[in-house]
């Protein structure tokens, strides 16, 4: 592997982190606001889980009557 195609990589990574991150925050601030304060469950998963997981459980925030409407599988 090239030392550019190492750097272009090692790029996507920090921008899928920052993304991560930045829908890791929208999300927990959506919850908090919605059901109250998050138990250390909730709080783990959330920080363990892909961009893929906290985007779709941002989006089911919307329409969830509870906070295990956001996580159901």
């Amino acid at each position: 592997m090239s030392t550019h195609a190492i750097v272009q990589q090692w790029e996507r990574e920090l921008l899928e982190k920052g993304r991560g991150e930045g829908v890791r925050d929208v999300l927990t601030r959506l919850l908090r606001a919605r059901f109250g304060p998050l138990d250390a469950a909730t709080e783990s998963r959330i920080a363990k889980a892909t961009v893929g997981e906290l985007e779709r459980w941002t989006e089911r925030v919307i329409v969830a009557v509870g906070i295990d409407d956001v996580f159901k599988e």
